[in-house]
């Protein structure tokens, strides 16, 4: 739409008096740039996106900021004049300028308020137009941090779209190369604010999709395996949190169970990747251990999902080569196998029905076990008494 020049010229010296070099003169001459914004008819000319870039490309930080937040507004409050599709280009753009923490943090603010607002309107971000993927390729120191702030309030305010949202972003974030550390310290901070939410609705969903991002992170060096690992402690302890949290406040815990049963059979069909890293096999079964401990000594049962444990166990006793790992091992099966025994028939299932390919699994498994258990002479009963 063609803007008269008298508008045009307007916007131009609206913008001329930003560059004061006063902070609160600056805010006032944002304010009244976008007040100005608010007399155009819908929607905002071309001249207009000029103008609100060439506040955010300001070279005053209290003008780009202000302006960041003022477009968020904008967008929230007319979106007949600034769409969010429109508006979130503008605010991504500067963070590829190399802004200062200070101001990509800004940035970050806006671009996560508007996603908010459109997705709360029914809109969906497609992996290859993901905010928060743009904000985090752009490398802008900030950047990262405020993206982590911004997904656990996400997870925290428990909406219901957020694990839609944040899955490319986590997926993203596990296989881009050479920033792991941004990588276990949002799995940490999702899986915090998962558990602190307080709702196994809300929770379990979260630690799904952060241990099914497990399956592509630590795949590089020495340095990302341990993040990796650290990564693996932290998810266990989320569910250990979780789990006592449900136990204590008498909610069920069959899901939560199910999901943590999961997880580690996640962990051991990919530590077989990281058995370069000496000591991980030990690690691993270490973790099993302690999260199934916590269930018995809470007083929970085993189910038979724990059972895809015990199937992965007999996988990964035919390769570890050293003692103490296939004494780790067995000391795992020793464990799960007594409680199993000591419950029977399952007795806090309810409504869940045992197939028989699930039976047929656990018969071929245990045949498994039994021959190894011979092999080794029975070494995990006689270390386990």
């Amino acid at each position: 739409m063609a803007m008269p020049s008298s508008t045009t010229a307007a916007l131009s010296r609206l913008v001329d008096r930003t560059r004061v070099p006063d902070p609160t003169l600056q805010r006032h001459a944002v304010g009244a740039v976008f007040r100005h914004l608010l007399s155009l008819p819908a929607p905002l000319p071309a001249a207009a996106h000029d103008a609100t870039s060439a506040l955010l490309a300001s070279p005053h930080p209290a003008v780009a900021a202000h302006a960041a937040a003022s477009i968020a507004r904008l967008t929230a409050t007319r979106p007949d004049l600034l769409p969010s599709d429109v508006a979130l280009p503008l605010l991504i753009a500067p963070l590829a300028a190399s802004p200062s923490p200070l101001l990509a943090s800004c940035l970050v603010k806006a671009v996560s308020a508007l996603a908010t607002c459109a997705l709360r309107s029914g809109s969906r971000f497609p992996a290859h137009d993901h905010p928060f993927i743009q904000a985090l390729a752009s490398g802008a120191d900030g950047a990262r941090a405020e993206l982590m702030r911004q997904a656990a309030g996400m997870v925290a305010d428990r909406v219901d779209w957020v694990v839609k949202f944040l899955r490319p972003f986590v997926m993203f974030s596990v296989v881009r190369k050479g920033d792991a550390a941004f990588a276990r310290d949002l799995i940490g901070a999702l899986a915090a604010a998962a558990v602190a939410a307080g709702k196994a609705s809300v929770a379990i969903p979260v630690l799904k999709m952060l241990q099914d991002s497990m399956l592509h992170f630590g795949r590089g060096d020495d340095q990302e395996v341990r993040l990796w690992l650290s990564s693996a402690e932290c998810l266990v302890d989320a569910y250990v949190v979780l789990l006592r949290k449900l136990a204590h406040g008498q909610m069920p815990t069959y899901d939560a169970q199910a999901s943590s049963a999961t997880l580690m059979e996640t962990l051991l069909s990919q530590y077989s990747f990281h058995q370069k890293f000496l000591g991980i096999d030990s690690t691993i079964f270490g973790l099993s251990k302690h999260l199934f401990l916590v269930q018995k000594d809470l007083g929970l049962c085993y189910i038979p999902e724990i059972s895809v444990v015990l199937s992965s166990l007999s996988y990964s006793l035919t390769g570890l080569e050293f003692e103490h790992e296939q004494l780790a091992a067995l000391k795992l099966l020793s464990f799960l196998i007594d409680w199993k025994y000591e419950n029977g028939t399952f007795p806090n299932i309810h409504n869940h029905k045992r197939s028989v390919n699930f039976q047929i699994q656990l018969l071929e498994g245990l045949g498994t076990w039994f021959s190894y258990f011979s092999n080794l002479k029975l070494l995990c009963f006689v270390s386990y008494q």
